[in-house]
């Protein structure tokens, strides 16, 4: 998809100058741009909730911004999030939560964006509107008699595997999609960012079908990953006492509940190459604390199936297998996350856990302990060998089965198909 393909430029009219309580003659305001001067992606669905949805765009200039939507094509009502009394401005990601939705229904919206040359105080120009095409969504309900998901994961920004993971995902056209950590090798940079996530291989992939993030330990890396919620956002935790814990996320779309979990990273928090600078091991602890509440939540804890996702696996069959535990190379699996988080999982009858990480698809059945199947995605890793090639994790829960299929994107062929019962409940 080229990007004239989903952008459209359109004059801004005095009622959306009113709506942006600008109140500028047309002498004061800034020069017209070119709409690929001002937009630098699609937008982005985020944090699906049954009242509410994250949209978050990039742009190339400093800029303020607003969602327009509506029941209809028609739009008609304004979303702009403000933070303390201010409205966006930015100069490369703008964002808004649309709240006030009803539950599994469609709405349209388009993002608006207004190119601003902020001089000083009292010398502010807006510049010309720019409005995105008019894209649709769905929220969530527990009422939705199936539910649809993909997992993608470890592209590390490998612009081959993107290109051949996008057409399958716009093919495949789950509820949601999941990626599953490791976007980008090292952050370091804006462009970086928006080139292999915000519009990889000039996808708009998530601007009708939400995006769920899972972090992966390559997120957690370079100087620019603490700016990630710039781009991607964290989830809203309504108990403050998680309030930390961004990445995490539960919720409920018809037969299936979704559990996102993080990670963190590969080697030991006491690793000399974090310098102190991390406390992962803590974070994990309190995941554990937040996933028995939330496996207990009733939307959760009434769905007939439940997957859990998490970057590295939390179990591996080799018995030489890494943990990661100790100060001697990376971990293969989490064998942090297998301790704290396997009785709880278990307890709660989650049938599965996909992970990444590996970059080599796996499956491992139930046993030694474990009542859930690990099942881990293959990613590319420069090896000629199929086993380590994009794959996508296809998962369809219509209440009497929750059936998962391997999709081995390089050659356009499955690699597994998995059926798991209901839980019931």
């Amino acid at each position: 998809m080229k990007r004239r393909d989903f952008l459209v430029s359109l004059p801004l009219s005095a009622l959306a100058i009113q709506a942006s309580r600008l109140s500028l003659s047309a002498d004061d305001a800034a020069p017209v741009a070119d709409v690929e001067s001002i937009m630098d992606s699609p937008p982005l669905l985020q944090n699906p909730c049954e009242d509410s949805m994250n949209v978050i765009w990039a742009v190339k200039v400093p800029a303020t911004g607003y969602v327009e939507f509506g029941e209809t094509p028609e739009l008609g009502q304004k979303a702009v999030t403000d933070h303390f009394g201010l409205n966006p401005y930015d100069d490369r990601f703008l964002q808004t939560r649309i709240t006030g939705l009803a539950p599994g229904k469609t709405y349209f919206y388009r993002t608006v964006t207004v190119p601003v040359d902020f001089q000083n105080a009292y010398n502010i120009k807006p510049g010309e509107a720019v409005f995105s095409r008019v894209y649709r969504f769905q929220t969530p309900t527990t009422a939705a008699s199936t539910a649809t998901f993909s997992v993608i994961n470890d592209t590390h920004q490998n612009a081959s595997a993107l290109a051949k993971l996008m057409p399958k995902l716009a093919e495949l056209q789950a509820d949601y999609t999941v990626w599953n950590g490791d976007l980008i090798n090292d952050y370091y940079t804006d462009e970086q960012v928006i080139t292999n996530i915000a519009r990889p291989a000039d996808a708009a992939f998530a601007a009708e079908k939400p995006l769920l993030f899972v972090r992966g330990n390559h997120d957690y890396r370079g100087p620019w990953c603490r700016n990630l919620p710039r781009l991607l956002t964290p989830w809203c935790h309504a108990d403050l006492k998680y309030r930390n814990l961004g990445y995490n996320f539960a919720f409920r779309q018809g037969p299936l509940a979704i559990i996102g979990l993080d990670t963190g990273e590969d080697k030991p928090d006491a690793h000399p190459v974090f310098s102190g600078m991390v406390q992962y091991e803590h974070n994990m602890h309190r995941q554990a604390e937040w996933l028995e509440e939330t496996l207990k939540r009733p939307d959760i804890a009434s769905a007939p199936s439940i997957v859990a996702i998490c970057h590295i696996p939390l179990y591996d069959p080799r018995p030489n297998a890494n943990p990661g535990t100790t100060l001697e190379g990376y971990a293969a699996y989490s064998g942090l996350g297998l301790k704290l988080w396997e009785p709880i999982l278990g307890k709660a009858r989650v049938p599965v856990v996909i992970s990444a990480h590996q970059h080599s698809y796996r499956f491992s059945e139930p046993g030694e302990g474990r009542s859930w199947a690990q099942l881990v995605g293959g990613g590319p890793d420069g090896k000629d060998d199929a086993r380590n090639a994009p794959t996508i994790i296809h998962g369809q829960a219509d209440g009497n089965k929750l059936v998962i299929t391997v999709h081995n994107v390089a050659n356009d062929n499955v690699r597994g198909t998995f059926e798991f019962p209901p839980r019931n409940v």
